[in-house]
């Protein structure tokens, strides 16, 4: 069975297997000069994670916090320096949110949408994150 077929969380945190494959990556002795305070780990240093992050729209958060909880877990195996895997699959995540709230609010006919003031708007919106 493929990576990619297993469910998004049939394998984290399991203690046997990882969802984050780092056995060609290059993160022992000297990763650190590579990557400075703040600057963000290029894509192409680590394998992306099995699960497709697209998975997640409309996943709920419990999923969600337990595949960032999984990830956290990983890096903990794994010893690695200053936790260089969650932030970039964080920033995938974000990305994620950001549709799903930009498709929220943008609903047609949703109250959001058809409030003009914008206090009533951000209430709505913070009542939905």
């Amino acid at each position: 069975e493929a990576p990619h077929e297993q469910g998004a969380l049939a394998h984290v945190n399991d203690g046997t297997s990882s969802p984050i494959d780092l056995s060609h990556t290059d993160m022992h002795e000297g990763s650190s000069r590579l990557f400075g305070q703040g600057d963000r780990m290029p894509a192409h240093d680590i394998q992306r994670p099995s699960v497709n992050l697209q998975a997640f729209k409309g996943t709920s958060d419990l999923a969600v916090n337990a595949f960032i909880e999984g990830v956290r877990a990983n890096e903990q195996v794994h010893n690695l320096e200053r936790g260089q895997i969650l932030p970039y699959v964080m920033a995938a995540l974000q990305g994620t949110a950001l549709r799903r709230v930009n498709r929220w609010m943008n609903e047609p006919g949703s109250a959001f949408k058809s409030s003009s003031n914008k206090a009533v708007q951000l209430e709505l919106l913070l009542g939905y994150l």
